[in-house]
């Protein structure tokens, strides 16, 4: 999803295969790459088995305000209907690299 000023657009989805249960581990896997466009990649998977090999979506987006370096958020969401309010959101690893400046 890209977000420009208070317009947001969904540039890709993606159905995650499996059933959820509390407390399982859902990995996600972000590739950022280019500018004008700039191509962004995912994988999603639960449990903890291997990456998929194959990304589960691709968008590209050419949108100038946001051809520019940014920061990296986290946002979560519980939906109005919910019926349950005690969830929590556990980042067991959040790792954010620019292969630009990855020293050999």
């Amino acid at each position: 999803m890209k977000r420009v000023g208070s317009q947001e657009t969904t540039l890709a989805t993606i159905p995650v295969e499996g059933t959820f249960s509390p407390g399982m581990r859902v990995n996600v896997i972000v590739e950022v790459v280019g500018a004008s466009p700039t191509t962004l990649r995912a994988k999603v998977w639960l449990g903890e088995t291997a990456a998929p090999t194959e990304w589960d979506a691709t968008a590209t987006d050419a949108e100038p305000r946001l051809q520019r370096r940014g920061v990296v958020r986290i946002n979560t969401y519980l939906s109005g209907s919910a019926t349950s309010t005690g969830q929590a959101l556990k980042v067991a690893t959040l790792s954010v690299e620019d292969e630009t400046r990855v020293q050999p």
